[in-house]
């Protein structure tokens, strides 16, 4: 349920930028200010999870999602902010999409031992690296908020003492340029995998890149008893239309992330890279990457042909708190992070 009250002349503003308050929230400035009741707006959704009652051997597991949830004037769609913004809340047509659906087995190659999930499947590193944002502030959902990228293909993975390897890749559903082919009844897109805008600043407009296939590898490694180490490489294709005018197609990204827990207080760092690119390779650029998960933090670029290099220093504690961000140019894109929190 959401709703918003306009006293004055002005409209309200949401956290996700959206307008609250308003006659018309198809068209804002074609309408007026309206109270709480004339502005409501009730959105819904019923996930349906099926799963296998296996106990050795395969397991299955599935989430089918009715609502309205979706689509313009809902929430839009899982990871992305942007399309909604300045506009205000309305009830879109009731939508179908399956939100996962795989099936786990263990299994070995060549005397390799690994395990394996296929399907529409799920995954996430780091804020830096690859994990969708939280679109939706003032609804808590763990489907729409576990920051899992969906994908229809498979994830396999290995165990080396105390390290684990992951190799996942697959298609991302709805990203078809051809018709736009959804993963919605309504060919509603739920999750699309982007880039953050290129050649502009870090807000809404600006030539992005939507992703059709990816495939990644994610190595975690045990730090004595207290510290672990996340290394990771994503590989990022398109087959969007804006490649074509951006000379490039894929996305490689790289980059590490490592935490220490020390008594109540854990520290934690990261750094990653992103490098644009054509297939097959005839030339490359560089550019800046997306924003973090972190609303609290702005970044910025460089003009055409530059690129921007981005540092953070942050301390939050349970009193206290400062926030730190630099910015200068560089030849290719790079950003880290430096995080201490009490727990």
């Amino acid at each position: 349920m959401i709703g918003g009250n306009a006293r004055d002349d002005h409209y309200g503003l949401d956290m996700d930028g959206r307008i609250n308050g308003t006659t018309n929230p198809g068209a804002p400035g074609l309408g007026a200010p309206a109270g709480l009741t004339r502005d409501l707006t009730v959105l819904h959704e019923g996930a349906f999870t099926f799963a296998g009652t296996n106990d050795t051997g395969p397991k299955w597991k599935g989430t089918i999602v009715v609502g309205d949830m979706l689509g313009q004037g809902g929430f839009g769609n899982q990871s992305q902010i942007t399309p909604q913004q300045g506009f205000g809340y309305s009830s879109p047509v009731e939508d179908v999409y399956v939100q996962d659906f795989s099936v786990k087995f263990n299994t070995s190659v060549a005397g390799l031992a690994f395990n394996a999930e296929a399907g529409r499947v799920g995954y996430k590193i780091s804020p830096y690296i690859y994990q969708r944002l939280d679109t939706t502030s003032y609804y808590h959902n763990e489907r729409w908020d576990n920051g899992k990228y969906y994908f229809d293909g498979g994830i396999l993975g290995f165990n080396f003492g105390g390290a684990k390897l992951d190799v996942f890749g697959g298609t991302t559903p709805g990203n078809s340029v051809v018709g736009q082919v959804g993963s919605s009844v309504n060919s509603t897109t739920v999750g699309p995998v982007t880039s953050g805008p290129i050649n502009g600043s870090f807000a809404p407009g600006g030539a992005s890149m939507a992703f059709n296939r990816q495939l990644g590898a994610d190595l975690n490694v045990p730090l004595t008893s207290a510290g672990n180490l996340n290394l990771a490489y994503l590989w990022l294709e398109a087959n969007d239309t804006t490649a074509a005018t951006l000379n490039a197609n894929r996305l490689s990204v790289f980059g590490g992330t490592v935490d220490f827990n020390l008594s109540k207080i854990k520290v934690s760092g990261g750094y990653s890279q992103t490098t644009f690119s054509t297939t097959p390779p005839t030339s490359s650029r560089t550019t800046t990457r997306r924003g973090t998960a972190n609303w609290r933090t702005t970044a910025t670029s460089g003009a055409s042909g530059a690129t921007t290099e981005r540092s953070r220093l942050t301390t939050s504690l349970p009193v206290t708190g400062v926030d730190l961000a630099l910015s200068e140019t560089r030849p290719t894109s790079r950003a880290s992070k430096l995080a201490v929190t009490s727990t």
